[in-house]
């Protein structure tokens, strides 16, 4: 299936790769998002956080979920996300991608395991 083929599919949060994790009210994957509340300190979404880093193009794909951006990028550009919604992914885009953190974190503990075998 094409990645615009399973934007198109996902149409709820419970398609989304991080669900059982997520506290997130306004969720990218419901196609109700503008109904739910948001208050701030709530939980952001990681995938909407992710996706206004530099790269994120290709931290995606490096997830195998680039379709997750398109799903998430027409709602991080919507003029009705709540204002501190839109505030926190601004702070977001001046830290690090946590997809690259992560992949780093694997690859030293990979090399810390194959040095000591």
């Amino acid at each position: 299936m094409s990645p615009a083929r399973e934007a198109a599919a996902v149409t709820a949060p419970q398609d989304c790769p991080r669900y059982d994790r997520c506290s997130a009210n306004v969720c990218p994957m419901d196609v109700d998002w503008r109904k739910r509340s948001h208050v701030r300190g709530d939980e952001i979404c990681f995938f909407m956080s992710e996706a206004v880093k530099p790269n994120a193009d290709a931290n995606f794909a490096s997830l195998a979920a680039a379709w997750v951006l398109e799903v998430v990028n027409p709602v991080i550009t919507d003029p009705a996300l709540p204002r501190d919604i839109t505030a926190a992914l601004e702070r977001a885009k001046l830290s690090g991608s946590r997809i690259v953190n992560q992949r780093a974190a694997g690859e030293r503990l990979k090399a810390r395991h194959k040095a000591s075998t």
